[in-house]
């Protein structure tokens, strides 16, 4: 029985410390890694990260008690996504890329709940630390590239050189960055650890509103503004003072250089034309809303002519080019899912879906700890509300927030409380 519990102890430990390393490194997505030995195959730097801790997560399977207790309704799920992939891959074969990296997202979660072991609150926790440093350490990156290199806006590298990543997808892990620090607030009881925490909350906001990305500068506000209702006067008060001190610094910031003051302008009208008529301004950027509500017809017309296997994966761009619009996604995941790897799939992601909104609701009376309630409210509202206006392929951090999440199934008030280390900042 010793031994048992020291090779698991090793094990999950193990796997752990890689996945929170594939967590804050989640900033490297944008630089292939496995190509050092494999030329052909770009994977990003940080996923061979993950392949070693789900390598250890399956090694601690039988070291486990129940280990898949809990995880039922998301193994159905994931099972009819992967069922309907690979339907969709032999009809429409669109090479490795169209099996391997639909599979990596929905063994993203299984990892995640496997070395959660018995202690979810644990795993939590710590992969919610890891999350907010991987934000802090994106947007000082992105703000040292516009602010001083004069990045035309904030992102951790020039995407369309590499060809990995998007500005959006630096803008969605620095939202929830800053995410993780408001649910982290909860457990400070230091003023100035809290304040510390809190500025890096603010900074990643501003991060975020340099990204050019509408859709988060939306989520961020929502966001800030739960935030403030939230937390009782005193921290209201803190949150203000700290708000008032980087408003006087971002002032400054811009006055100082032309990089952001362009850089402002253009996400300031960019995301005010977020409900605009189709228009193309005189910087060329277009509408938001309007545009993209055209994209749900064309989408049901795809959906209509493949409803079982689908388009192929990647393959909406040509099918919107062939209709005269020029874009690359439905940017909804819903759709996106649908379109692309058909009905099959659809269900299977719509239900994996809806597991983080079932496990909020099934867990929230047991919990009496208020940042695992907090994390579970906001991750499980900012996913479930951004994926109306990003897409899956894009985002694979996606599941990897759901795998943060899914562990949360295993709560009860028996092993809630399991002993663990505070921040130790």
């Amino acid at each position: 029985m010793n031994s048992t519990t020291i090779n698991t102890n090793i094990v999950s430990k193990l796997g752990v410390f890689f996945f929170l390393l594939f967590i804050s490194f989640y900033w490297t997505s944008a630089y292939p890694g496995l190509n050092i030995f494999f030329f052909k195959i770009k994977i990003p730097f940080n996923i061979v990260f993950f392949i070693i801790s789900f390598g250890l997560s399956v090694v601690s399977i039988p070291l486990l008690d129940n280990p898949f207790s809990g995880l039922g309704f998301y193994m159905f799920s994931a099972m009819l996504f992967m069922a309907g992939v690979l339907l969709s891959n032999a009809f429409k074969y669109t090479g490795y890329k169209g099996i391997v990296e639909p599979f990596l997202y929905v063994f993203i979660p299984l990892s995640g709940f496997l070395l959660a072991g018995n202690q979810p609150a644990l795993f939590m926790k710590k992969c919610i630390r890891a999350v907010w440093f991987n934000g802090i350490v994106m947007t000082c990156i992105g703000m040292f590239r516009l602010l001083v290199s004069g990045a035309p806006w904030m992102e951790i590298i020039d995407h369309q050189k590499v060809g990995f990543g998007s500005r959006n997808l630096d803008a969605y892990f620095i939202l929830f960055g800053m995410i993780s620090g408001i649910i982290m607030l909860s457990d400070i009881k230091r003023n100035g650890l809290k304040i510390f925490v809190m500025m890096t909350c603010f900074f990643n906001a501003i991060a975020i509103f340099f990204s050019f990305s509408r859709g988060m500068i939306l989520s961020s506000m929502i966001v800030l503004l739960m935030l403030f209702f939230y937390y009782g006067l005193k921290t209201k008060f803190i949150m203000m003072i700290v708000l008032l001190i980087l408003t006087f610094i971002s002032i400054f910031s811009l006055s100082c250089s032309k990089t952001a003051q362009r850089a402002a302008s253009i996400s300031y009208e960019r995301f005010m034309l977020i409900t605009s008529s189709e228009q193309i301004t005189k910087s060329g950027i277009h509408n938001s809303v309007p545009g993209r509500m055209k994209l749900i017809p064309l989408s049901f017309k795809a959906i209509i002519n493949n409803p079982i296997t689908g388009l192929g994966f990647g393959k909406f761009a040509d099918f919107s080019k062939k209709n005269g619009i020029v874009v690359n996604d439905p940017h909804n995941n819903y759709l996106l899912v649908w379109v692309e790897l058909g009905s099959i799939a659809f269900m299977g992601y719509l239900f994996m879906a809806a597991l983080p909104v079932v496990i909020y609701f099934k867990v929230r009376n047991d919990i009496n700890e208020n940042s695992l309630n907090l994390a579970l409210l906001l991750y499980v509202f900012t996913i479930t509300f951004t994926s109306l206006f990003t897409n899956y392929v894009t985002y694979y951090g996606y599941w990897l927030l759901l795998s943060i999440i899914i562990p949360g199934n295993k709560i009860s008030k028996p092993n809630l409380f399991e002993p663990y280390t505070e921040y130790n900042l």
